[in-house]
């Protein structure tokens, strides 16, 4: 989670190395969100997650949902017609 945005971030890029970096590594604890979920956030986004991925077909409308358990950052949720670009690339 983004320490302004929260889950209302975008990745644009995907960059792979062969570099593998440990769990306990200084450099992975440098990339740890300082977010901490509440124990009800974190129990809405398990059940949200598992919902999304058991479905068939993909609806974007389940992973929309997993990012709405998230209340830090709320206030950069996307517009209703953003959300759908981003999710279907219709127009």
């Amino acid at each position: 989670l983004h320490p302004t945005f929260g889950a209302w971030i975008a990745l644009r890029a995907v960059v792979v190395t062969q570099e593998q970096l440990l769990p306990n590594s200084p450099q992975a604890q440098d990339r740890a969100s300082p977010i901490t979920l509440s124990e009800e956030e974190t129990l809405a986004a398990k059940a949200a997650y598992q919902t999304a991925m058991s479905a068939k077909p993909f609806d974007w409308r389940l992973w929309l949902a997993l990012r709405d358990t998230v209340a830090h950052g709320r206030e950069y949720r996307y517009e209703a017609d953003q959300l759908e670009y981003h999710y279907t690339k219709n127009p």
